[in-house]
């Protein structure tokens, strides 16, 4: 997935707005994995995917009917916290790149992954070690 800038984060909030409470951990989710997957779309076809769009989790929540207007009241600032939530959860299920991202730098990985309770000491400064080959890192 393309980098998680400011703006992705208030797009995203403000898409959620319109969606169930219950329903938004599981749609914040889905849109992190549609982001990534239109990203690798994006980067094997070298064209934007047609619904979820270039990679960014901007895009892909911008595919999502916005309801209110651009100033945020204390309910769209709550959304974005749940909207970073859902991104520290998806960073923190153990998946990096070798160390080359700022939040995940040394023994980090092996720490986020031993916490969750599967043994996966390979030394993140010697290449990649993320788990299911098929996620990335944001």
């Amino acid at each position: 997935m393309r980098p998680i800038l400011i703006d992705d984060l208030l797009i995203a909030a403000h898409a959620v707005a319109a969606v169930e409470v219950a329903a938004r951990p599981a749609v914040l989710a889905q849109w992190l994995r549609e982001a990534h997957w239109a990203d690798l779309y994006r980067k094997r076809l070298a064209r934007s995917h047609p619904r979820w769009g270039n990679g960014s989790l901007m895009a892909r929540a911008l595919r999502e009917p916005a309801l209110r207007g651009l100033r945020p009241d204390q309910a769209e600032i709550d959304h974005l916290a749940e909207v970073i939530a859902a991104v520290q959860h998806w960073r923190a299920r153990g998946l990096c790149t070798g160390g080359q991202l700022p939040y995940l730098r040394g023994e980090a990985c092996v720490r986020l992954t031993q916490s969750q309770g599967e043994r996966h000491v390979q030394n993140p400064r010697e290449g990649g070690c993320h788990r299911s080959g098929v996620d990335a890192d944001l």
